[in-house]
C-alpha cells in the first residue's frame, strides 16, 4: 500500500526543534495519521572532551501528539518495520483502528508513557473495508504462541502514565466468544519495598508488571486448547507461548515479570466426556505460575468447587484438588457410550489430582490421584449382584443399594478401590479391586455379615467373589476360603 506524507516543515532554534502538523495517508481509503510537536524538543549537544549535554529548557513540557484513523493498522506496522522498528514483536495486528495519544516530557516526549486513547475494531473507527467479503467487525490478533488468530476484536483502551485499561466488547479465541476488562495498576510504596525486601542481596530486583482482568466466556473445551495451544509440541510450553525469551529482542517482556490476577466466568466448559457449567474462578498468573482458586461450578445437576494450580516448566505439572456434592451418576456416565445406562445414583465426595508432562500421552502415564466418594441410592443398571453371586455366573438384571462408599486411588492406568461397601435393606457387600483406563475390572468381593442375603450365599463355604474382564459383562467365579480342620 503506497504511504504518502504531506508537506510538513521543520523549525530548528536553540531551545529545540518542533515540527509543524503533518499527516500521513496510507492508500486512497486507508485512513490518515496527524503528526505534531506542542512546543520545542530538547536536544542533546555534545561540547569539548568530556561530551557534557546541553538541554533546552521549555517553559512547559514538550509534547509530540499523533491522531488519527486506519483502516488497518498492519500497514501501520509493516511500515515502520521497513523503517527498522521492530514495535509488534512477533504480535501481528491487522484491522481498524483509531487513537489519540499525547507524550509529553522533557526532553524527549516519546521516552514517556503515553496518554489518550485507542479503539479497535468496528465500534470505534468509521472507515469502511475496501473487500466486501473480508470480516470488518472487528480486529485480527497473530500471537507468536497461537496456532489461530484471535478474531472480531473490538477494544476501547484508555492509557494515562503507566495505567492502562482495556474494555473488551469482543473477541473470538479458543472457540469462544471473549469479553471482559484489563487494567494495569503501578505498585504503591509499599509493594515496591517489599519486592527489595524479598529480592536476595546478590540479585537485581525486578519490577513486575501487574494486570487485573474480568473475563467471560460463552464455551471452552479443551479440544479448542488443543488446536490453538499444539501440546503435543516437544518443546516446552513456555517456550511456546513465548518464543522470543531466546530469539526476541531483550526488551520484549519477560514472562517472569507478569503478575495478573482477576476473574474469569465460562457458561460451559467441555473436558471430553464431561461437561462443566457456570464455571466461576479466580485466577493468578505469576511468571510461569498459574493458579485458580475458588473454582466453582455445575457437574451433571450436582456442584463442585475446588483449585487449579499449573506449573508451566519445561515439563509443565498440574495439581487438582476439587469437592462434589449431589453429582447425579447416571446424568454423569450418559454422554460415555461404555458407561451409558449402568450406574445411577447421587455422588459426593473429594478427589485430588496430579500429572506432569507436555503431551497427552505423558500426562495420562504419570496421572495420580486420591479421593473419597458417597453415592447415596446407588444401583447397578446392567447385572443382578446377589444372583450373579449365587449362581457363580454372570446374571443381568439391576441392583439397588441404599448407599455406597469407597476410597481410591489411580497411578499407572489404573484405579484402585479400597474400603468398598454396598449397603442395602436386604443385601451388602464390602470390596476392593481395580479398574484400568479400557474398562477392564478386577474386584473381590464379601458379603456383610449382617446382609439379609438369601441362606445359599451367606451359608456357601465359599462367601468371597471374583468379578474380572470387561464392565459390561463381566465375568463371576467363587473364591473358596482354605477349610480349618478342628
Amino acid at each position: 500500500m503506497p504511504v504518502h506524507l504531506a508537506s510538513a516543515s521543520l523549525l530548528y532554534e536553540p531551545k529545540g526543534a518542533s515540527i509543524s502538523p503533518a499527516t500521513i495517508s496510507f492508500g486512497a481509503a486507508g485512513g490518515t495519521l496527524r503528526v505534531e510537536t506542542q512546543g520545542p524538543i530538547g536536544l542533546e549537544v555534545k561540547r569539548g572532551p568530556l561530551a557534557r549535554r546541553s538541554i533546552s529548557q521549555p517553559q512547559a513540557p514538550p509534547a509530540l501528539h499523533i491522531s488519527g484513523t486506519l483502516a488497518d493498522v498492519g500497514n501501520l506496522i509493516s511500515t515502520v518495520r521497513l523503517l527498522g522498528w521492530d514495535v509488534s514483536r512477533g504480535w501481528d495486528l491487522t484491522g481498524p483502528v483509531r487513537g489519540d495519544l499525547r507524550w509529553q516530557a522533557s526532553p524527549y516526549p516519546w521516552k514517556s508513557p503515553p496518554t489518550g486513547s485507542l479503539d479497535f475494531g468496528a465500534s470505534g473507527t468509521t472507515l469502511v473495508s475496501a473487500e466486501a467479503n473480508t470480516k470488518s467487525s472487528g480486529d485480527s490478533l497473530r500471537a507468536p504462541f497461537l496456532n489461530l488468530p484471535v478474531e472480531q476484536i473490538r477494544a476501547h483502551v484508555d492509557l494515562k502514565g503507566n495505567a492502562r485499561h482495556v474494555a473488551l466488547t469482543s473477541a473470538e479465541a479458543f472457540g469462544a466468544h471473549w469479553t471482559g476488562s484489563f487494567d494495569r495498576r503501578e505498585p504503591n510504596l509499599m509493594e515496591a519495598l517489599q519486592v527489595l525486601d524479598e529480592q536476595p542481596s546478590a540479585e537485581q530486583p525486578q519490577q513486575k508488571d501487574r494486570w487485573q482482568f474480568a473475563l467471560s466466556a460463552d464455551r471452552l473445551s479443551a479440544a479448542d486448547a488443543d488446536r490453538w495451544m499444539n501440546p503435543r509440541w516437544r518443546q516446552s510450553f513456555i517456550d511456546r507461548v513465548l518464543p522470543f525469551l531466546n530469539s526476541r529482542p531483550p526488551a520484549a517482556a519477560q514472562p517472569d515479570n507478569l503478575l495478573a490476577t482477576g476473574k474469569i466466568n465460562v457458561d460451559q466448559f467441555a473436558l471430553t466426556p464431561f461437561v462443566l457449567h457456570r464455571v466461576q474462578t479466580d485466577a493468578t498468573i505469576d511468571g510461569r505460575r498459574l493458579n485458580f482458586s475458588n473454582v466453582h461450578a455445575q457437574l451433571a445437576k450436582g456442584d463442585v468447587t475446588g483449585s487449579l494450580r499449573a506449573d508451566l516448566d519445561a515439563s509443565p505439572s498440574y495439581r487438582l484438588n476439587l469437592d462434589y456434592s449431589a453429582v447425579d451418576l447416571y446424568v454423569l456416565t450418559s454422554t460415555t457410550s461404555s458407561l451409558a445406562d449402568r450406574f445411577a445414583g447421587v455422588a459426593s465426595g473429594k478427589i485430588s489430582l496430579s500429572a506432569t508432562g507436555a503431551s497427552r500421552s505423558d500426562l495420562i502415564s504419570s496421572l495420580q490421584c486420591r479421593g473419597a466418594s458417597h453415592i447415596a441410592g446407588a444401583e447397578l443398571m446392567n447385572i443382578d449382584l446377589t444372583a450373579s453371586f449365587a449362581d457363580g455366573a454372570f446374571r443381568p438384571g439391576h441392583t439397588t443399594f441404599r448407599d455406597a462408599s469407597a476410597d481410591f486411588t489411580c497411578h499407572a492406568g489404573k484405579i484402585e478401590f479400597q474400603r468398598l461397601r454396598l449397603s442395602g435393606p436386604a443385601e451388602g457387600f464390602t470390596g476392593q479391586g481395580t479398574v484400568d483406563f479400557s474398562h477392564n475390572i478386577d474386584f473381590k468381593f464379601a458379603a456383610l455379615s449382617d446382609s439379609a442375603l438369601p441362606h445359599a450365599v451367606r451359608a456357601s463355604d465359599s462367601p468371597s467373589f471374583r468379578l474380572t474382564g470387561d464392565l459390561s459383562e463381566p465375568a463371576v467365579s467363587r473364591v473358596k476360603q482354605a477349610s480349618t480342620r478342628r
